[in-house]
């Protein structure tokens, strides 16, 4: 979202630190996410009602490529290094440069968000537009962002890194430039409403657009055409695998980040749920379900 002119109220997500979180799921799109796991889960292993029995299954598919592949690589990489680092040389330039917002975000998004705090509504943006337009337009745009993302890892991993800094660039410059304007607050409780979930998304997205680059520079004992096909095979797996949260955090953004004045506990308590269950998904439930299977992820 924060690549993609055509959806620039998006640029305003984030996460600070580099913490990553996943949003909320809404009960009212409930029917439409489980149908997408429904086609999604045989890609990761994942156990629909009919395959609970199926447990190595699941451990093999959603323990390997996600944890095994998705955490490693995060690690190993430094990705979330990159991405912090990117956002703080956006805060430093921001900070020492009140232009630089404009060369970043577009003069034309700058203006608009000035002219939303003269009006005393800094999130204006995301009541510009119906909540099913934005709905779908940001969800189709989430999940085109993150295929990119995958797809420049086979530029040896160079492409996805550098995404990723643009990404992280970005936001620091966002959230640098609504703390010049003392607004910076009201952007943090508004945008980590969706934005947990969606920056998550795309981080991980890029660490699987890593998993099959670097299968181009480190081929092992395979060639690297065998190499780059098991890594892209496990690394769109991961992609695919994200493609509900992509959808929860698109109605998030067009349902509930509109909101902006919703009670402080309410803001919190999404973010809160969405931490818990990113963490739940890509950390702790592999491990748990590798144990009960006797298996080490």
């Amino acid at each position: 979202v924060l690549l993609f002119p055509e959806v620039r109220e998006a640029v305003a997500i984030g996460i600070p630190g580099a913490v990553i979180g996943v949003g909320a799921a809404a009960q009212t799109i409930g029917i439409g996410i489980g149908l997408v796991w429904k086609f999604t889960g045989p890609a990761l292993a994942i156990p629909t009602a009919t395959r609970l029995g199926e447990r190595d299954e699941f451990v093999k598919g959603l323990g390997e490529n996600v944890k095994g592949e998705v955490v490693a690589q995060i690690v190993v990489e430094g990705i979330f290094v990159v991405f912090a680092v990117a956002i703080l040389i956006g805060i430093v330039s921001t900070a020492n440069d009140p232009s630089f917002p404009n060369s970043i975000l577009g003069n034309e998004y700058v203006d608009m968000t000035m002219e939303n705090i003269a009006n005393g509504d800094p999130m204006g943006v995301y009541k510009s537009d119906s909540q099913v337009n934005m709905f779908l337009r940001i969800t189709v745009n989430n999940i085109f962002v993150s295929l990119f993302a995958f797809i420049l890892g086979g530029l040896f991993s160079f492409g996805t890194v550098w995404l990723l800094i643009k990404n992280g660039l970005m936001l620091g410059v966002f959230h640098t430039f609504l703390y010049d304007q003392g607004a910076l607050g009201t952007s943090l409780l508004a945008v980590y409403v969706h934005g947990t979930i969606e920056i998550s998304s795309i981080v991980v997205a890029g660490a699987a657009g890593l998993v099959m680059g670097n299968s181009l520079l480190f081929p092992g004992t395979y060639s690297r055409k065998v190499a780059f096909v098991k890594g892209a095979i496990r690394g769109l797996k991961i992609v695919v695998g994200l493609v509900p949260f992509f959808i929860v955090a698109g109605f998030l953004e067009s349902f509930v980040t509109r909101y902006t004045n919703m009670p402080l506990v309410v803001n919190l308590g999404i973010i809160g749920l969405s931490l818990a269950l990113i963490i739940g998904y890509f950390l702790i439930w592999p491990s748990f379900a590798a144990k009960k299977a006797g298996e080490s992820v």
